[in-house]
């Protein structure tokens, strides 16, 4: 790795949709000292949806040349419904620029089912931001890798505008994640980057006795796996799966 003043272990790229205020303030909490992100945005101008859900896909390239000559050490593609509607396209859209900028490039889909291999998991209860639409897509895409479903759980918000996510909050979601029934599950999978969430999981976890991966701890974790640093943030109370220390960092936000 180069020689850097700052992020002396690493320099993460993160790519979150071009709305989402979220995931730039849980990285911060979720990256441990010596590591540090860049960002760039996905971008889409449709007013559909999943219009600009590909759209992200199809601009990907253009996304990554704003970072010019940085060079960050691994790349996160900071968006998770992509995978659920355009599986093949987000893949071949990822391991083609992985290969041309020569580092690894995951997305939020591909470091939740990292992260469900990580824990042996196989009984998911699921919880989803999304319109009733996208929700389904969330579900059958878990069904189809081999998971079960054995609860799932929505916000009682407007989201058919999926930029509506955006306006939620954690406490918000950990009332709606009372719908829940955790009992039969390995763990809680709350999926989508643009909800907060990272407050919600200690209560959540407290309730439940279950490990919360979402979105934005799996991601951030995966990439520091990939790398082969995940030590430096090794959890250091019991809610924290995966990734540790982001608890005492979240008063900063």
């Amino acid at each position: 790795m180069p020689n850097r003043e700052y992020a002396r272990h690493a320099l993460i790229g993160i790519a979150p949709p071009q709305s989402n205020p979220v995931v730039e303030a849980e990285y911060t909490a979720l990256l441990p000292d010596g590591v540090g992100k860049l960002v760039t945005r996905l971008t889409g101008v449709a007013d559909d949806p999943k219009t600009r859900f590909h759209q992200y896909l199809e601009n990907f390239n253009q996304s990554l040349t704003s970072y010019g000559k940085a060079t960050p050490d691994a790349i996160g593609f900071a968006c998770t419904a992509t995978a659920y509607l355009f599986g093949t396209d987000e893949a071949d859209t990822l391991g083609a620029a992985s290969v041309a900028r020569g580092v690894p490039i995951l997305s939020s889909a591909m470091a939740i089912q990292r992260a469900l291999c990580c824990f042996g998991a196989k009984r998911i209860a699921l919880f989803s931001p999304y319109p009733d639409w996208l929700t389904t897509a969330s579900r059958d895409y878990w069904t189809g890798l081999g998971y079960d479903i054995v609860s799932w759980g929505t916000m009682p918000d407007d989201t058919s505008d999926t930029v509506n996510i955006y306006g939620l909050n954690s406490a918000r979601f950990l009332d709606a994640s009372d719908a829940l029934q955790t009992e039969e599950a390995d763990v809680i999978v709350v999926t989508g980057t643009g909800m907060p969430v990272l407050p919600a999981i200690r209560p959540l976890f407290e309730r439940t006795g279950k490990p919360i991966l979402c979105s934005n701890n799996c991601l951030a974790w995966a990439l520091l796996d990939e790398l082969g640093i995940a030590d430096l943030a090794s959890p250091c109370e019991p809610w924290e799966a995966l990734i540790g220390g982001w608890s005492a960092r979240l008063a900063r936000l």
